[in-house]
């Protein structure tokens, strides 16, 4: 069963702005003291940082929102299969 998009989406953006704001903290710890960035540039890229773990953050919410409509859909499927389907009698079928 293919994975539809509006899962995939998110799970994969959330994905990519884990690994840039993991990439942003190490550089910042790394080349701080090296580069003599100075606290104004180095607040600057915490800010930054910040900035991206808050759209992580929403992203994270969208996500479990979009689960909850997934399970739900699924649901309401699942009860449509299962309900008795009344209509007219098939011929041929005595």
């Amino acid at each position: 069963m293919a994975l539809p998009m509006e899962i995939v989406g998110p799970v994969l953006g959330i994905g990519s702005l884990i690994m840039i704001t993991a990439s942003a903290i190490v550089m910042i710890r790394r080349l701080a003291p090296k580069a003599g960035i100075d606290a104004r540039d180095r607040d600057q890229l915490l800010d930054d940082v910040h900035g991206r773990l808050d759209e992580l953050d929403q992203l994270r919410q969208r996500v479990g929102e979009l689960e909850e409509r997934l399970d739900f859909a699924e649901r309401v499927l699942a009860k449509a299969r299962e309900a008795p389907r009344i209509g007219p009698p098939q011929a041929g079928s005595d």
